[in-house]
């Protein structure tokens, strides 16, 4: 999924199935920032008073990314892949006979289900928002796996829906920079090309497709679970169908956790359940539209259906808004990078939703390969 997605929408619905404001900016934040976290490793120039790593001596957050930095290839190796792409973005769905099958994303994966349903019993918003990226990401990108792995390796991708997006556009994803030479081919170019060209790795031979709403669209993929290749179509693919499902199982996990943690519940903003305006959400989901104009029909949802105020921060993302807040010598320059070196944390840093993310990262990391090895896909880190 895209921003329009794991933002607004999760946002939207947050807010229908009865978060306050502030709860539903948190959760939402999260689930996005999982697909803008980058930094990996950051030295602190002091000790500071809270949980932190200790690398070479040194204070640190350590093991932070949960997204590779993907204009930089030397962030393409083993490590990055199950620790980051494998862990946040394709989690396995554990069936097949070898570790290569059983690391392919599934709907709803056992793995996902498990730790969201352990994530519900703690009172953390930013950790439901990581987990609801998870989640989501599991109807999305199931079919594909997180490695560089033959299992990725499609072909006849083939568009259905009315409105695809611009070559230059697609091209302008992950690997846009080195693909760009192609923006001027006829689309069914694009698609050969890329079709015989590009890495398996994650759904980048499908394109942005996964990601997209409103898009129906097919593939042939390899069934077999062996090493001779046995060749089957997906079948039409319609994303409709894949994001309202998603979106209604998150919906059904909201409820559970306020009932769970009522503090999080807005109780002015009247029944979260009605009808019309969960029609109008799903509406807005599905409708067939550039991820632009998307985010400009969420934000009118959110302002007319009384969600958010017309002038309320929430309804611009900034992806930097976590970092700004939580160190005092932040810069877009020096905190761009993979690794941040003498980090000043800010006094309240304990306090701030990027020490919390930092802590909801850790505790999804180290429970990940257990759960994992819990449902037979031992992977070895």
């Amino acid at each position: 999924m895209e921003l329009s997605s794991h933002y607004y929408a999760m946002l939207a619905l947050c807010r229908v199935t009865g978060f306050s404001k502030e709860s539903a900016r948190r959760i939402a934040h999260a689930s996005q920032y999982v697909d803008d976290a980058t930094i990996n490793h950051i030295t602190l120039r002091e000790k500071p008073h809270c949980v932190h790593d200790t690398v070479h001596g040194r204070p640190s957050f350590f093991g932070i990314a949960t997204c590779h930095s993907y204009s930089r290839l030397k962030t393409f190796h083993y490590y990055s892949m199950i620790h980051n792409t494998c862990a946040f973005h394709f989690v396995p769905g554990c069936r097949g006979e070898s570790f290569t099958r059983k690391m392919r994303c599934r709907q709803s994966s056992p793995v996902i289900e498990h730790m969201l349903k352990d994530a519900l019993k703690k009172n953390d918003p930013v950790l439901l928002g990581v987990l609801f990226h998870v989640y989501a990401d599991s109807f999305s990108h199931q079919g594909f796996s997180g490695l560089l792995a033959a299992e990725n390796d499609i072909r006849n991708l083939t568009p259905v829906s009315r409105y695809i997006r611009d070559p230059r556009e697609i091209l302008s994803d992950a690997f846009g920079a080195a693909l760009s030479f192609l923006s001027g081919i006829v689309k069914s170019g694009i698609y050969r090309i890329i079709d015989r060209n590009s890495p398996p790795y994650g759904h980048l031979q499908a394109l942005g497709y996964p990601d997209l709403p409103y898009m129906r669209w097919s593939y042939e993929y390899d069934a077999s679970d062996t090493l001779y290749s046995d060749m089957k179509t997906s079948g039409i693919i319609d994303n409709r169908e894949r994001y309202g499902n998603a979106f209604r199982s998150m919906a059904s996990y909201m409820e559970r956790f306020l009932e769970l943690h009522p503090v999080h519940k807005d109780g002015t903003f009247g029944d979260g359940h009605s009808g019309d305006i969960l029609n109008d959400f799903y509406s807005v989901l599905v409708k067939e539209c550039h991820p632009r104009e998307k985010i400009r029909l969420w934000r009118l949802f959110l302002i007319r259906k009384n969600l958010f105020a017309a002038d309320d921060p929430a309804l611009t993302y900034d992806p930097n808004l976590w970092l700004r807040q939580a160190f005092m010598d932040y810069s877009r320059r020096k905190y761009e990078n993979r690794r941040v070196d003498n980090a000043v944390p800010c006094d309240s840093f304990s306090e701030t939703d990027w020490y919390r993310y930092y802590l909801a990262v850790k505790w999804y990391k180290k429970r990940f390969f257990h759960t994992c090895s819990k449902y037979g896909l031992e992977i070895q880190v």
